[in-house]
């Protein structure tokens, strides 16, 4: 949503677009982690007041997307460093360093049998993997 909002704000020049991205982006990380611009760590839940579960790649990968867009639309350097330090910590979290791609959840995640890569997206949205390369 925030790299429509932006995408859209910025080719049809409507900075209503574009102020509902950096109002949707803010809240992210308002309400997901309060370190997430300066540690990476990024958090997929909150509820009851309350952020927990650390993001699986697909959240680490469309956020960065969508903070490049919000960056190219506002050319505002915040969210080119935060695209930045969300990149660096996908490829550390996520990253096989033995086969290539990303694997769909970090070592840290509970403990799988198999860490699967996902390399298919699910139903109309692209894999995390597919979004990853893009970044």
């Amino acid at each position: 949503m925030i790299e429509a909002l932006a995408y859209a704000g910025r080719h049809l020049n409507d900075s209503r677009y574009v102020q509902a991205a950096v109002t949707a982006a803010d809240g992210v990380f308002e309400l997901l982690g309060p370190d997430v611009s300066d540690s990476g760590h990024l958090l997929r839940v909150h509820r009851n007041g309350r952020a927990r579960h650390a993001g699986y790649l697909d959240d680490f990968a469309y956020m960065t997307l969508a903070l490049l867009e919000l960056h190219e639309t506002t050319q505002d350097a915040r969210w080119l460093t935060t695209a930045g330090t969300l990149a660096d910590e996908m490829i550390e979290r996520f990253e096989d360093r033995d086969s290539g791609a990303f694997f769909f959840s970090a070592e840290h995640h509970d403990e799988l049998i198999m860490r699967s890569k996902g390399l298919t997206g699910g139903g109309n949205l692209p894999s995390g993997n597919g979004v990853a390369v893009r970044v």
